[in-house]
């Protein structure tokens, strides 16, 4: 369309050399519009579930087709500008298990934690809706090593979030996470007067609804996901403190969890770790080694 200015801006950010004059830009519009591809993708801008294939920004995961089925249609992840891609990959599956899992067992808090991440992708074949978990309890008692086993399912330190941002981008996030397992830190540092509506948007599964400039209905972000929060006061705590009242609606779809099992610790065993402090060190350093690999087999 027009004279071809976006394409051209997309082709030379990907590197691509085209020549200044007229005819040289008439000539690419000429070829591209012209072109006959043997194959035709379909492109998404929402990660997770699309029909038997699950999309993630960097691959497309497709079960391989009986041999009286025909093979199924490409998808390919496409924004309209550069994204992060949080889902990354590092050591191999085996380690993941001996490294992180293994320590797990025991530990009901870190148990269940991962099990949300295996839970996500879950969720829309069982017909269930999203919902959340917010693990409550004093600094230092060993929320952030609950999050951290929980987010190696899927990639690195860097698969957490923050709390901290606006209702706009929080629904950006979630459609990124959708069919996944959302991991917000740090309850605190949301607003009390919105944390409310904030539980509510992630478990709705519906961004709001806006209008283009034409007033227009434009189409929402939609998504289905778990997510797992941590915070020092449960959810309904934070909203006194902005002079809001939970209602059962909200505290259903974030529910809150005790993160201690004994005073000041998350940890019903250390396994051959001497003391929760060391034990929680040496998760920290696991998860940082082996991650990402128990998405791609899930």
């Amino acid at each position: 369309a027009s004279d071809g200015a976006e394409y051209r801006a997309v082709l030379l950010g990907m590197g691509l050399r085209i020549a200044s004059g007229t005819k040289a830009r008439t000539l690419l519009t000429m070829y591209l519009q012209t072109r006959q591809p043997a194959e035709i993708s379909q492109c998404t801008d929402r990660v997770g579930w699309h029909g038997r294939a699950f999309v993630l920004p960097r691959e497309t995961l497709q079960q391989a087709p009986a041999d009286d089925e025909e093979p199924p249609e490409r998808i390919v992840y496409q924004t309209e500008g550069p994204s992060e891609n949080p889902f990354r990959v590092r050591g191999t599956l085996d380690g993941w298990r001996a490294k992180v899992a293994a320590l797990c067992v025991g530990n009901s808090r870190l148990t269940f934690a991962v099990s949300l991440g295996f839970a996500g992708p879950l969720l829309r074949p069982a017909g269930l809706d999203s919902g959340g978990f917010h693990v409550v309890g004093p600094s230092s008692t060993g929320k952030t090593t609950v999050l951290r086993v929980a987010a190696s399912v899927y990639g690195g330190p860097s698969y957490t979030q923050r709390w901290r941002q606006t209702d706009n981008h929080l629904e950006a996030v979630a459609a990124q996470s959708c069919d996944l397992l959302l991991i917000l830190d740090e309850l605190a540092q949301v607003d009390p007067k919105t944390a409310g509506e904030c539980a509510y948007l992630l478990a709705n599964d519906t961004g709001k609804g806006r209008a283009t400039r034409g007033g227009q209905a434009r189409a929402r972000l939609t998504w289905r996901l778990l997510f797992l929060s941590a915070g020092e006061i449960g959810l309904a705590a934070h909203m006194a403190e902005g002079g809001k009242r939970a209602r059962a609606g909200q505290e259903l779809r974030m529910v809150d969890i005790p993160a201690e099992v004994a005073t000041g610790t998350i940890f019903e065993t250390t396994h051959d770790f001497e003391g929760g402090a060391v034990f929680a060190l040496h998760l920290a350093k696991a998860c940082e080694a082996t991650y990402g690999l128990s998405l791609i087999h899930i």
